[in-house]
């Protein structure tokens, strides 16, 4: 490391970096549009279903391949609990403890010294979760059983104390025994495989969404090989250049 006196030569030569890593970045990105792009393709071109129950078997029943349907989820057999009311499609319910613990902690005395010690806090801490839910539900009517599409849309249900002052706790995060959702499957052997769930998103909207998924992962892309040009050349004015300087 060095002074830092930059020369006209490291500045010239610091314009060569940046020309040469812009070059690499425009190569680089326009890989991954194309490589996002491609990936996209299997949405825009599957067949799209919005609540037809009918066209949503049919699809199925002939293995028509990729499907983007749109309709109601709906829990054959909800669940409940008796520490909060209603029933649901699922519940995960999570039992916290209140517990007292350490930590050390640096302070600056009266006069001016660094000083450490030891104080004592409390914190909900997650002994136990569990979780309940439907054996099976019905989208667009017909049947699946609760494995076949990862659902994990929860939202905060409740908290449950057994009294006031007690230092135990249920945490209740629930989904809807009804809900409205997207679904992207690969129809095959009677069934729907390779689901992807986007709930609360008509299809227009993941289709949208797909549509501008490469030029966000191009403007990251940008964004990061930006700071990694600076880095570079803020790296070489740093550097002891001799070799550049010397005539």
């Amino acid at each position: 490391m060095r002074d830092v006196e930059i020369t006209k030569r490291e500045i010239l030569v610091s314009i060569i970096i940046i020309l040469i890593m812009m070059g690499l970045g425009f190569f680089l990105s326009t890989s991954i549009h194309n490589k996002v792009s491609v990936s996209n393709e299997k949405y825009f071109k599957a067949l799209k279903i919005d609540n037809l129950p009918e066209l949503f078997n049919y699809a199925i029943n002939t293995e028509v391949g990729h499907v983007l349907s749109y309709g109601k989820f709906k829990a054959n057999e909800p669940v409940s609990d008796t520490m909060i009311k209603g029933k649901y499609f699922s519940i995960k319910r999570i039992e916290e403890h209140y517990v007292m613990k350490t930590r050390v902690v640096t302070y600056t005395d009266s006069n001016g010294k660094s000083q450490t010690k030891t104080e004592t806090y409390w914190e909900w801490d997650e002994w136990k979760r569990d979780y309940f839910h439907t054996k099976t539900f019905n989208y667009l009517g017909r049947d699946f059983k609760i494995g076949k599409v990862k659902i994990d849309n929860y939202i905060y249900g409740d908290t449950v104390k057994k009294s006031t002052f007690s230092n135990i706790r249920w945490v209740f995060y629930v989904i809807p025994k009804e809900f409205e959702a997207a679904l992207y499957s690969n129809t095959s052997e009677g069934t729907i495989n390779q689901n992807e769930l986007y709930e609360n998103q008509t299809i227009e909207r993941v289709i949208e969404r797909k549509e501008s998924g490469a030029d966000r992962a191009v403007i990251l892309f940008w964004i990061g090989w930006a700071v990694l040009i600076v880095g570079a050349v803020v790296i070489f004015v740093m550097l002891d250049n001799k070799f550049i300087n010397n005539k």
